[in-house]
């Protein structure tokens, strides 16, 4: 068996890959077979889902900076709230955008972005500033928004069940209009997922998906495939990535998991993409009739 390349860390700002499960249609396997590939699922997912932190943190800069702009255009009374969202700022500043300097370039060079020496020290900041938003401002928006952050950090880390419990309670703090909902609802199935709670993080991803054309669905049509198929529901996860070629085609556009679904339909169900690809609930009411075939 050849040994897998360890996987490397994405920049900040790139969109990572999904995880992926190979669950060609066999017939039954011995038991440790099984839990052999559930728990190899299982790391994978855990990998992947580290690796969406930077995505999670380029999200919160955009948010942030929209906030500080429209806190800054309003009376004198919001001045509190501005220097929070400042302090997070800071936060996201160094986790996203803080460039290495040689130690020797320190104070010889005044660039427009934070610099460390190492990336321990990018930690050190980071933890630092956040601890800080905490103890001036606990509970306030900015402090709110920074959960996502100190979730992300800890997915990075492996740390899922306290990512996980960030992740609620952030969603418990903010209404279904808030614009970074859907990081945390994607985050928090990453991390049901990564500890093995395949139906809990199934259900996440359903929130996540919404009603049809809503924003992110794309992307977790293709989670619910991915956790079906570990679930070995090769039928229902079918019937999602038809769903997902149905409304976002594969063979076009520039979605964010659409080489991923291809390649699962490619090797499940080839014939969705040669022909136009069916409604999903329909597939799915087909599915045990064409069980035994």
């Amino acid at each position: 068996m050849s040994e897998e390349k360890p996987e490397s860390s994405p920049e900040s700002g790139e969109r990572m890959d999904l995880p992926t499960w190979s669950r060609r249609k066999t017939k039954k396997r011995p038991q440790g077979d099984k839990d052999d590939a559930f728990q190899g699922s299982v790391r994978r997912a855990g990998k992947a889902a580290a690796a969406r932190m930077p995505v999670v943190i380029g999200a919160i800069v955009l948010v942030v900076g929209g906030v500080i702009a429209v806190v800054a255009m309003r009376e004198q009374g919001k001045e509190a709230r501005a220097n929070t969202t400042k302090i997070l700022a800071e936060a996201v500043g160094y986790q996203a955008r803080a460039q290495l300097i040689d130690p020797e370039q320190v104070g010889k060079v005044d660039p427009p972005w934070p610099v460390v020496e190492s990336e321990a020290q990018r930690a050190e900041k980071v933890d630092e500033v956040l601890a800080d938003l905490a103890k001036k401002a606990g509970g306030s928006e900015a402090d709110v928004n920074a959960d996502l952050v100190r979730a992300a950090r800890l997915m990075r880390t492996a740390k899922h069940a306290e990512a996980a419990e960030l992740y609620r309670k952030f969603l418990a703090a903010v209404d279904e209009s808030h614009p970074m909902r859907f990081v945390a609802l994607e985050g928090l199935g990453l991390a049901l997922e990564a500890q093995g709670s395949l139906e809990d993080a199934l259900q996440q991803f359903e929130r996540l998906a919404g009603e049809e054309k809503a924003f992110y669905r794309d992307m977790a049509l293709a989670h619910q495939g991915r956790v079906l198929e570990a679930l070995e529901r090769t039928d229902e996860a079918i019937a999602v990535y038809r769903k997902y070629h149905k409304e976002y085609p594969v063979n076009t556009g520039n979605n964010f998991a659409r080489e991923t679904v291809k390649q699962r339909l490619e090797e499940l169900a080839p014939d969705a993409l040669t022909a136009p690809a069916p409604d999903a609930d329909a597939t799915k009411s087909e599915a045990p009739a064409n069980a035994g075939e």
